[in-house]
């Protein structure tokens, strides 16, 4: 992922972060970083899906995939 996808994704999902917020400390209006977060997300779930296959439409915190290191 671009370096501030995956900084949204983590500050918005992992970290429970609002999205205003976020975007205003990344110099963004909050309907662009709303935009740019939908993107990432779409994105990393195509990678997910790329890496891991089929086991990535479920929940991937419980992966007992081939590609689990």
């Amino acid at each position: 992922l671009k370096p501030r996808d995956a900084e949204l994704l983590r500050r918005v999902e992992l970290n429970d972060e609002v999205v205003a917020e976020v975007a205003r400390s990344l110099g963004l209006s909050a309907s662009a970083a709303s935009v740019a977060l939908h993107r990432a997300r779409a994105t990393l779930r195509r990678k997910l899906e790329d890496f891991c296959g089929d086991c990535a439409k479920g929940a991937c915190l419980d992966c007992d995939c081939a590609g689990t290191p």
